[in-house]
């Protein structure tokens, strides 16, 4: 009787894969870009549904289309991992990562939070599947698309941008009364990692696009990095500045697109001196900011009475930074749960949710191995990246640079349901073991 279960369930299993192996290719391919262009497009939904009714239902709406899309892309990617047999490391190394983050979440004191995450970020152990979902439509979709979704990508920055620089009572109800320079998102940070993905895109655009084009996406670029100030997230800016150096050392290695790089050049130099926020330059705020922050640090190594001087260092960064390094040596191992940080940090008399650093957050949540695990996943695509840089394209190469431009911001912000698929998007296209990327 067992030989007959066993025989029906293998006979049901290689039915599946022939039934898989017949579905096309471009049936992933293209319902990956579909259902990603749902998301690159719904910012732009959001701001009649917000206008109309509040930012509370836009955003849930918005949580629910990330779990149709991140549902749908769990499914339709492991029906062509099913059909391909590929053996892909981002993936292994993300759902070891992910049955690490529900081991310690069966082991968190709240279950709640664990899971479904609190109201405002929504983002327990659910929403990290929902990542994986889309982690995987990353890896499906084709160059060709991921162009065109570039291209809607930039479009809705650049309608969001000109939005949320135009003060007036119809914008203000758009986003929502919002403080400025946010756009639809809840905080200007959210904005700030937004803006990092067309800026660094836009470049790629103008290098790879014809003449007319050129001056378009150089306006583009000059604008969103313009938009980036203002909205004055300066650990954004910082991001995109070293990834901006890195970009442009590597075509000047490769003696390669140097005279329209000198248009880069120029334009962030002008945009940076002339941006100014209540008469002052917010570049020269900024980094006189950082300079009196490392003025603090010296100051507090040399003397230990001064040491909590450090909490206010990095906009009181410091603080949340110091707490969130003392919960992860209480629960080195298996950590306090998907977003403990919220109970932790008010407990504590502090009230905010995160620690302003995407490691520190993984080591209070998961512990010390979620940390490894995490760092393991992403470096193994940047690195497996950074071997093959003379071969890649550019399309790889610049989306290689989102991807470590927000791991850079990273160390400074937080994760949110809203910003963090962007991220998931050309972490998966980076992921793919795609030879024809290759020149």
């Amino acid at each position: 009787m067992k030989n007959i279960v066993f025989k029906t369930k293998f006979d049901e299993c290689k039915n599946l894969n022939k039934i898989v192996k017949k579905i096309d290719n471009n049936f992933f391919t293209n319902i990956s870009y579909k259902l990603l262009n749902l998301w690159i497009f719904y910012p732009l939904l959001m701001m009649f549904i917000t206008y109309k009714f509040n930012s509370t239902i836009s955003r849930n709406i918005m949580f629910y289309l990330l779990i149709f899309i991140g549902v749908i892309g769990l499914i339709v990617g492991i029906l062509k991992i099913i059909k391909t047999k590929e053996k892909n490391i981002g993936i292994i190394l993300g759902i070891l990562l992910l049955i690490w983050c529900l081991i310690t979440s069966l082991f968190s004191n709240n279950y709640n939070l664990a899971f479904t995450g609190e109201l405002y970020r929504k983002e327990g152990f659910e929403t990290y599947l929902l990542y994986g979902g889309i982690f995987l439509l990353g890896i499906l979709i084709n160059d060709k698309n991921m162009k065109k979704l570039i291209k809607n990508l930039l479009f809705v920055e650049v309608v969001l941008g000109v939005i949320a620089l135009v003060n007036n009572d119809i914008t203000y109800k758009l986003m929502n009364n919002q403080m400025a320079y946010t756009a639809i998102f809840s905080n200007i940070n959210h904005y700030g990692y937004y803006l990092m993905f067309g800026i660094i895109l836009s470049i790629y655009m103008y290098l790879n696009s014809k003449k007319i084009y050129k001056i378009l996406y150089l306006v583009v670029y000059i604008f969103l990095l313009h938009v980036l100030l203002l909205n004055d997230t300066f650990g954004s800016f910082i991001s995109v500045s070293l990834t901006l150096f890195f970009i442009i050392l590597y075509y000047l290695i490769k003696r390669k697109n140097i005279k329209e790089l000198v248009f880069i050049i120029i334009g962030f130099i002008l945009i940076t001196s002339l941006t100014f926020k209540n008469n002052e330059n917010i570049c020269y705020k900024n980094f006189k900011s950082i300079f009196n922050d490392a003025k603090v640090v010296n100051k507090s190594l040399n003397n230990k009475n001064n040491v909590n001087q450090i909490d206010e260092i990095g906009s009181f960064r410091g603080e949340l930074w110091k707490y969130g390094i003392k919960f992860i040596r209480q629960k080195p191992i298996i950590g306090h749960g998907i977003e403990s940080t919220y109970i932790l940090y008010s407990n504590n008399g502090i009230f905010q949710t995160r620690p302003h650093n995407i490691l520190i957050q993984f080591g209070v949540f998961t512990g010390i191995p979620g940390i490894i695990l995490y760092l393991s996943f992403v470096m193994s695509i940047i690195i497996k990246k950074l071997k093959n840089i003379n071969k890649i394209n550019e399309l790889s190469l610049f989306c290689l640079g989102v991807v470590i431009c927000y791991f850079i911001s990273s160390q400074f912000g937080n994760s949110m349901f809203y910003t963090t698929p962007y991220y998931m998007i050309f972490l998966g296209f980076m992921s793919k073991n795609n030879k024809k990327e290759l020149n």
